[in-house]
């Protein structure tokens, strides 16, 4: 079902020539060492940039572990911080496959069923990871993801977006928006994200492990946007299960047609329901 989330791997490889390899190993990593001060520093992000990085990934999914480790460190780290945010996806199309995924969504499917058809794919794969919906590639290569995140910070989007959220109520949270750069066909995504979850797995190919997850989209809600439209308000559903500390919003406006990200914000702390 899914050619591109397996890769083999050489194990166990013996030569003659092992150990002059393993010599040029060192060499070269005392190379690079010694190089390493050489290098300018990754250049700062250009003011008000952002990188919105969104994982698709399951719990069914083997190979999807050290891409929701990778998630995670992109999402926690502080030289990163306002700069980069982080969506992780988790699609129901491996539940047949031993475990159900209790974070998935047919939603979060079609999403990626999207970015597929927008990028020219034969199909959708795990994981999978895309900066600002322009660069796509495996969700655990880190090169792939510095190198996408660096290139999306050179410079700010040309839409500017702000959010503010509340609980409306215990089972709802009520998003104040606005944005400015914005045009006709694009579409504003809101996103509910939760923080700090933790899966005991109990079959599938992950059966016997406990996985952590960052950044878990819980709900989704779209507002398509008309040219010079300036805010609005909108609703999202809290699962019974989240826990209100933990959740986030994320929101993004995003052209319908190349599917690229032209302003993004997020809301690290929702404010508690007003007291009558």
């Amino acid at each position: 079902m899914n050619a591109y989330d397996r890769f083999p791997f050489m194990r166990n490889v013996v030569t003659p020539l092992y150990l002059t390899g393993l010599l040029a190993i060192f060499a070269l990593c005392a190379c690079e060492t010694a190089d390493s001060a050489n290098h300018p520093a990754a250049p700062a992000p250009a003011p008000h940039s952002i990188a919105l990085v969104e994982l698709f990934t399951s719990e069914g999914c083997s190979s999807c572990p050290p891409a929701d480790a990778l998630l995670a460190q992109l999402a926690q780290d502080k030289t990163l911080d306002g700069h980069v945010l982080t969506i992780a996806y988790h699609v129901d199309y491996w539940d047949n496959l031993g475990w159900k995924d209790r974070f998935d969504s047919p939603a979060f499917t079609d999403r990626q069923s999207n970015y597929s058809r927008a990028f020219g794919l034969d199909q959708v794969y795990t994981p999978q990871m895309i900066v600002n919906g322009q660069t796509q590639f495996v969700g655990s290569d880190r090169a792939m993801a510095d190198k996408a995140i660096a290139a999306a910070l050179r410079e700010p989007p040309p839409a500017d977006l702000d959010l503010s959220a509340s609980f409306k109520q215990p089972g709802m949270i009520h998003v104040r928006w606005k944005a400015t750069g914005v045009d006709a066909g694009e579409t504003l995504q809101l996103v509910l994200i939760e923080n700090d979850l933790h899966t005991a797995i109990q079959a599938g190919e992950n059966a016997g492990r406990t996985l952590d997850h960052q950044s878990v989209a819980r709900a989704i809600a779209a507002q398509p946007l008309a040219k010079d439209t300036t805010q609005g308000e909108a609703d999202l559903t809290v699962p019974p299960d989240a826990k209100p500390a933990n959740l986030q919003v994320v929101g993004f406006v995003q052209n319908d047609n190349t599917m690229a990200v032209v302003g993004a914000a997020r809301v690290a702390h929702i404010e508690p329901a007003a007291t009558p």
